[in-house]
């Protein structure tokens, strides 16, 4: 029904967004196209943002955190001032994406060694979550109570799964069991993989789960 949707453009996507919302599917679709998107970047031509629905899309705060804020207040007083402003370079724009992303990527690096610090202290009782990302060796949860994100391999789970990069679950080669992006689940604390920095935690099994297929919950349970 959505296939006539023209999600490269931003008025499409938006438009798709808008009709996925609470959509009663199989999947999650919203949130698989979601993650479609890619990560902005700096251009001297305006472009659309796709994940807001713009047709052209800037952002800045304090002049005093980081350059790229700094120069957009250069240009907004020289367009009210009427005055000229020296244009940066192709090689600057480059470089200053570049110390971007370098940045962004301190700042995570320092936020997961926190979280992974405080995760020490979640003690052994279960947990609920929602998965909030799959890939081929597992899948994350995020902690209903704190939002913490915590990754369960698939290597402690019975059995092998298979990962569908259309829809983004992992399905049960054998009893068709699926984990999908949203689906609620409920994990324990199960330490903490110093060298990445990531939280892990085990999957709970529930009765009900069990008795379902003899290892887990059949392929209709999908939350």
């Amino acid at each position: 029904d959505l296939a006539q949707v023209d999600a490269t453009s931003a008025e499409g996507f938006r438009d798709l967004m808008k009709q996925t919302e609470g959509l009663d599917s199989e999947v999650p679709v919203k949130a698989i196209i979601s993650r479609q998107l890619a990560r902005a970047e700096l251009s001297f031509t305006p472009a659309p943002h796709q994940g807001m629905g713009l047709a052209a899309y800037t952002t800045f705060t304090s002049p005093l955190r980081k350059f790229s804020d700094f120069h957009v207040h250069r240009l907004i007083k020289s367009i009210l001032w009427q005055e000229p402003l020296s244009e940066l370079s192709e090689e600057q724009l480059a470089e200053l994406q570049l110390t971007q992303f370098r940045a962004r990527q301190a700042a995570n690096s320092l936020e997961s060694w926190l979280k992974s610090d405080f995760a020490r202290n979640l003690g052994e009782e279960p947990m609920t979550g929602v998965i909030s990302r799959t890939t081929p060796s597992g899948f994350f949860v995020r902690l209903d109570a704190n939002g913490l994100e915590g990754f369960v391999s698939c290597k402690t789970l019975e059995g092998k799964f298979s990962f569908d990069p259309v829809t983004l679950r992992l399905v049960h080669n054998k009893n068709g069991r699926i984990f999908q992006l949203e689906q609620p689940v409920s994990v324990t604390y199960a330490g903490v993989d110093d060298e990445r920095k990531q939280i892990l935690f085990n999957l709970v099994e529930t009765p009900a789960e069990d008795a379902a297929t003899g290892t887990g919950a059949d392929s209709t349970d999908d939350a």
